[in-house]
């Protein structure tokens, strides 16, 4: 794309989020970390089974690829902000396939040097 350039902070947390997702534990399972999402909104295109939810039950639902969508995860600033009205994304990852699984994740955050107020 001629004359697009990126904002260095942007690359810069590019370059963290991916550093994140590298050094992404796995237990004896082949699973990542049960974990939710610091900020407000992630989207993610999945390619490959593995995501799975957390119901309000506590049991564990599989969140499979759908073709030509995005999942949308509430991240724990979102649902303070909106006092639990959009409910936090518990969620991990296995892989169960024999194949390497590769997800594509962008974090949307406030900025942080501007003030944030609770949503009503």
């Amino acid at each position: 794309m001629s004359g697009f350039t990126l904002d260095k902070t942007v690359v810069k947390r590019i370059q963290t989020a991916q550093q994140a997702f590298l050094e992404l534990p796995l237990d004896a399972k082949n699973q990542s970390a049960i974990n939710t999402n610091f900020g407000c909104i992630t989207l993610m295109l999945q390619t490959t089974p593995g995501l799975e939810m957390e119901t309000r039950n506590g049991e564990w639902i599989a969140a499979p690829p759908i073709d030509d969508t995005l999942v949308i995860n509430v991240g724990d600033l979102l649902a303070r902000w909106s006092d639990n009205r959009l409910p936090i994304n518990v969620h991990r990852v296995r892989n169960t396939s024999t194949t390497e699984r590769f997800s594509i994740a962008m974090f949307h955050d406030p900025n942080p040097t501007e003030p944030s107020h609770q949503l009503t």
